[in-house]
């Protein structure tokens, strides 16, 4: 019965005998009871304890209220529907009541009614809307209801109160009491649609007082309770809004408000969430005073309109500042450009984004260094360090935004950030930081470690966006007649666990397969997503690209195709026939509503999919565990047929717990499912193993750096920070941060003696130091001691540490191979160094081969061959498919050579390639006086060429504005005949031509044999550049 009841669903009820319903309503009232006793005192101090003990009361009632059947009778329905709607507002569970009230439509307005159940009718159906503010549409609705209310009030009142006999003043209360109710919510729409009257407090007091008193003196006792539900839940949807904000904020901050509440919008934003609310106006989030501030909410609270508030806050005590907002990833780095730029964009706030790329091209310096005109820079903290140790910025710091800051444990990428921060913390003393992250149990020594005097840490972990059930489910049964069964294991409410086992799909069986092939779990996972996709988009993560691959091939031949084929869906298999060709297997999946994500496809594919996906295309999408960091689109279920995922130097490990919540917040969604399921497959009904694993705790957030400490002593070495570099590629960062630190202390002695206090900058020391000071001191001695081994480096070499991004050991043995490396200008020029004899490049990648930093991961024959030939070709234009043909394909498919060929390009060798050449060309100290200018800027700009995959300087800049790289060439070529003579960073310009192309000018430069026309490319930039999302 329970269960029945935690579902939400009031159909279920029906099967329930009239006991168990009883009971129901019984507990309900129980519920309601407990938090009318506590009204008052919610209302006199919301931020007490009491005040918490009545939102858990009210939120138990709202749970109750929804599995209680609804009465028949028009009246009695919506006084059903005032009562539960308001005790989801009370309860901090709005989110959950607009939900509802979505998928459960309330009676509408009987225009035959009497005049008083009219009158409570518009009234109610004008609340219920304010709550739900589904779009601009229900507060429009509001002020035309109120306002035929007032035009029938003439025609019907007095004949109303003529037919009301002896109780006259009994009705006439009652009159008084309807219209000050519907006058109050016509005074809260109001307020929810433009923020007026600034009063709303007051006003609606003052309408409720009177309302609850007409009601009380007429004795209608039932309503009188009900208006004073209304009345706390009114006073807090006002104190919802964003428009409640206004009081306390700057100007800027206040338009940023009303930029985002518009009705222009196509989702305007009308509504805090209660982490939002408690973050900005009870934690003080805004407050200058708190320097750092960790804020850890939930996945899908809203996070990143914090960090908006945040940046606005900071530009206005600074206002000739500069903001670093940092993510994990590339992908993460074009989601959080477009919100920003779409959010901020209106303020006139510049917001650009750097690649990923090591190396900083010509288009970039022009944007960040020459004219230094970026307000928010939004890169990877790799990029950033780069930025920091060239010392190409001019204006302040402000404000530095870590957004994912969990993954500060998280191998040599959080070790990069840890060190990142404290280099910042200690060069740019004004700046503030903002660290962002679902998770980390240890939120306060995170923002003390920044600052211990001026820090804050704001954890709004009692607040869910909506309940989810982690579960496991199991193939069953016998041949071809099979089941899948489910069993809970982990759930958001007590209520929503099931003791006993449910059948997830029974007969036919979910897959055309005998259950001896059912049982792996690949295909119970793809069987579990099958049955769940009815319920929307299912992501279902596997282990590797080639698991995906099997799945998805799997669920398509037991799924029907899409019917009627979709626009959106031909239109990204028209591009991938261009690109990869019409046989690559994406396609036939998508037909099904089937898609693939990992790291075997081009990043622009990877993009179309997310597309699709968050516009609600895909049934199922089958992604490696590397999609679930950065979610963005309505998932209603994730299906995991492995909790394991690579590690480097590692191999197959165990999701860490952080990992896995990080993905089990991405089901259910807010304002899309009432409950998230996250679906373990197993291979067997006891699931031991998924158990263990669903049963560990998320653990304190650790420094990389005091792991490294601890593995070094563990195995008995010593902590010599010249050997270890050598052996472990991850104490390069650490020696680099020493080296930067070395050179701008241009003083041996200073350093030798400011060596704790440069240490104590990081979260590894500082953690060292609590727990086992003896090693702390150790760290330090072996800082001092690498001192001496700079010294002897040089400044040259210290001074080429910042520049390339290698440790002063790998500079020394790249050195030693400089024969290798031209330092004849003109054989930098890319028409000769990536020409069909490709001698130069081949000795330049044998030279960076052994470079730790770069971890090359492809073979490449003697010298570097092959990986030479491979990068010539991929920056001469040559497409993907045939370089998979020429390279990867062994035989196979040419779906898998595709896939192996992308793994290589993307994962292994662009990036290194990229970075290395760049140190190349830092170390070559080439004389580019014998070049022309043109050549000179082909020369800088060739480490972004690899990166791009294309051979000329406007190629790239098409391709950093997310141009197709089939059109990327012949468009920027285009670009570059039409502007010049133009003035000013061209990152910018060409971002406003393309913005102004018409179809003609991309069906000018698309080939002929092409499957997409040119208002193909033009819509699929238009996607990828984030115009049409």
């Amino acid at each position: 019965m329970l269960d029945q009841v935690a579902a939400g669903d009031s159909s279920q009820l029906a099967t329930l005998v009239d006991e168990d319903a009883l009971l129901i309503e019984r507990a309900l009232a129980v519920a309601e009871l407990s938090a009318l006793e506590l009204l008052d005192e919610w209302a006199n101090d919301p931020k007490g304890r009491r005040a918490a003990l009545f939102r858990e009361a009210a939120s138990d009632a709202f749970y109750l209220a929804r599995a209680v059947p609804l009465p028949p009778d028009t009246d009695e329905a919506l006084k059903a529907f005032l009562r539960l709607v308001s005790f989801a507002v009370l309860g901090d569970r709005s989110a959950d009541a607009r939900r509802w009230l979505h998928e459960h439509p309330w009676p509408k307005p009987d225009s035959d009614a009497p005049w008083d159940a009219r009158v409570f009718q518009f009234a109610t159906d004008a609340f219920l809307r304010v709550v739900r503010k589904e779009g601009w549409q229900d507060l429009h609705q509001v002020a035309k209801a109120i306002g035929e209310l007032r035009t029938l009030q003439t025609t019907f009142e007095s004949s109303h109160l003529k037919d009301s006999g002896d109780c006259v003043d009994r009705a006439a209360l009652e009159l008084v009491s309807l219209y000050h109710f519907a006058k109050a919510v016509e005074t809260l729409a109001s307020y929810a649609a433009k923020g007026t009257p600034t009063s709303v407090v007051d006003e609606l007091k003052f309408h409720y007082a009177r309302s609850i008193r007409a009601a009380g003196a007429a004795a209608i006792f039932e309503l009188e309770i009900l208006l004073r539900w209304v009345r706390a839940a009114c006073l807090q949807v006002a104190q919802n809004s964003v428009w409640w904000l206004l009081r306390s904020f700057n100007s800027q901050i206040s338009q940023h408000v009303r930029n985002l509440a518009a009705e222009a919008n196509d989702r305007p934003l009308l509504e805090l969430l209660p982490p939002q609310r408690r973050a900005l106006l009870d934690e003080g989030l805004l407050d200058p005073a708190n320097r750092a501030v960790v804020v850890e909410t939930p996945t899908s609270s809203g996070k990143t309109l914090l960090a908006e508030f945040r940046i606005l806050q900071a530009r206005n005590s600074f206002p000739k500042c500069w903001v670093a907002y940092l993510v994990p990833t590339r992908a993460l780095v074009n989601q959080i450009l477009l919100r920003l730029r779409r959010d901020l964009g209106p303020l006139g706030i510049q917001v650009e984004s750097a690649t990923p790329a090591i190396e900083i091209d010509v288009f970039e310096e022009e944007l960040l260094v020459v004219a230094d005109e970026v307000d928010v820079l939004v890169t990877t903290p790799e990029k950033l360090d780069l930025l920091v140790r060239s010392r190409q910025r001019g204006r302040p710091l402000g404000l530095v935004v870590l957004d994912e800051a969990h993954n500060l444990g998280e191998g040599e990428r959080g070790l990069r950030a840890e060190l990142l921060l404290s280099t910042l913390n200690r060069e740019c003393p004004d700046a503030q930081f903002l660290l962002l992250t679902p998770f980390v149990p240890n939120a306060s020594e995170l923002a003390t470690w920044l600052d211990e005097q001026r820090s804050k840490a704001i954890v709004a972990l009692d607040w869910q966006p909506n309940d989810f059930t982690v579960a496991y489910a199991y193939a069953t049964g016998q041949r071809r007649s099979w089941e899948l069964r489910l069993r809970t294991l982990h759930t958001s409410r007590p209520g929503i666990e099931l003791d006993e086992e449910l059948v997830l799909s029974g007969t036919p069986s979910p897959l055309d397969i005998p259950v001896s092939k059912a049982r792996s779990k690949s295909a119970t996972a793809a069987a579990i997503a099958k049955s769940l996709s009815s319920r929307g988009t299912v992501i279902l993560l596997a282990y590797s690209p080639r698991d995906t691959w099997s799945i998805g091939e799997l669920l398509s031949k037991n799924m029907p195709d899409v019917d009627p084929p979709k626009d959106r869906i031909d239109l990204v298999q028209r591009f991938l026939a261009t690109e990869l060709g019409s046989d690559f297997q994406l396609s036939a999946l998508l037909s099904k509503g089937i898609a693939v994500h990992h790291a075997g496809l081009p990043p622009d594919v990877r993009f179309l999919i997310e597309w699709l996906a968050e516009e609600g295309e895909i049934r199922v999408l089958v992604a490696t565990t590397s999609l679930a960091q950065g979610v963005n689109f309505p998932v209603s279920s994730v299906v995991l047929a492995t909790h394991q995922l690579y590690q480097p130097y590692a191999g197959r490990q165990a999701m860490a717990p952080a990992a896995f919540w990080n993905i089990a917040g991405r089901a259910g969604r807010i304002f899309q499912e009432t409950l998230g399921l996250i679906v373990f497959a197993s291979v067997d009904e006891e699931a031991k193993e998924i158990r263990e694993f669903v049963g560990q705790n998320v653990t304190q957030l650790a420094s990389t750096l005091e792991a490294m400490v601890e593995e070094v002593l563990q195995r008995g070495w010593d902590l010599n920070l010249a050997s270890l570099v050598r052996s472990d590629r991850r104490w390069s960062s650490f020696v680099q941060y020493l080296a930067h630190a070395y050179r701008l202390a241009a003083d041996h002695g200073k350093f030798i003696a400011d060596t704790e206090k440069l240490l104590r900058g990081t979260l590894g020391y500082r953690r060292l130091a609590e727990s086992r000071p003896v090693v702390a001191e150790q760290l330090v001695d072996s800082a001092r001691a690498y001192a001496e081994t700079l010294a002897k480096m040089g400044p040259g070499i210290v001074s080429l540490v910042d520049t390339t991004g290698f440790s002063g050991e790998s500079i020394l043995e790249l050195l030693s191979r400089k024969e290798q490396i031209p330092s004849d200008p003109t054989a930098w020029v890319p028409g000769k160094l990536f020409s069909g004899s490709v001698n130069e490049l081949q000795g330049i990648i044998g030279a960076l081969l052994p470079v730790r930093e770069l971890q090359f991961e492809a073979g490449g024959g003697a010298g570097g061959n092959e990986i030479a030939t491979v990068i010539s070709k991929w920056v001469l234009g040559r497409s993907i498919r045939n370089i998979a043909e020429d390279h990867f394909q062994d035989g196979g498919d040419i779906t898998a050579a595709i896939t192996e060929c992308c793994r290589g390009l993307f994962q292994r060798l662009i990036q290194p390639a990229a970075w290395g050449l760049g140190a190349a060309q830092a170390l070559a100290s080439i004389d580019t006086a014998t070049l022309s200018p043109e050549q000179v800027e082909e020369v800088r700009t060739l480490p972004a060429m690899v990166y791009y995959g294309v051979d000329t300087v406007p190629g790239v800049l098409m391709r950093s504005l997310s141009v197709p790289r089939s059109v990327a060439v012949p468009l920027g070529e285009r670009f570059a005949r039409e502007t010049a003579g133009g003035t000013g960073p061209r990152l910018p310009r060409a971002r406003i031509w393309l913005e102004q192309q018409p179809v003609a000018t991309w069906e000018a430069v698309r080939r002929q044999a092409a499957a997409v026309s040119g208002a193909d490319y033009r819509r699929v930039w238009r996607i990828l550049a984030g115009l049409d999302r």
